[in-house]
């Protein structure tokens, strides 16, 4: 399994936590984080990975985030998880439209990921991810 694979299931994992709770800060546990991740990948791909690699993955990946702009994250306190709340940037990013101001339905990027990325097959998170980020620039 890849770095950049963890990173992208990681990102979108976090991104839709704090989405959920917007404007409202959400506890976003890299522990909790790394349980989902794992679940979007087959046993055996486990095989060659500590799990505490994936914690630290998704720490980064919070991190990496943060560093962005994408969100604010408070972590002040190192015996209690994190903190995060959507920046504008990141909305922006989530390309999030309200019904009240868009009367058509149109599907934006947050759609995918309503209930999860369970539903979607594993490859197209990694597209999505990279159709997410062309999109910034």
């Amino acid at each position: 399994m890849r770095n950049l694979d963890i990173f992208n299931c990681a990102a979108v994992e976090i991104l839709y936590l704090s989405l959920e709770s917007c404007p409202s800060p959400t506890q976003i546990e890299p522990e909790k984080i790394a349980e989902t991740v794992k679940g979007y990948f087959l046993e055996n791909e486990f095989s060659d990975i500590n799990e505490s690699v994936i914690v630290e993955k998704c720490r980064d990946t919070l991190y990496w985030l943060a560093s962005e702009n994408y969100l604010v994250v408070n972590d002040e306190y190192l015996d209690e998880p994190s903190t995060a709340v959507l920046t504008q940037k990141g909305l922006n990013a989530l390309n999030v439209k309200t019904k009240l101001l868009d009367a058509t339905e149109s599907k934006g990027f947050t759609e995918h990921f309503k209930g999860g990325l369970v539903q979607l097959p594993f490859n197209a998170v990694s597209s999505l991810m990279v159709d997410f980020f062309k999109s910034l620039s």
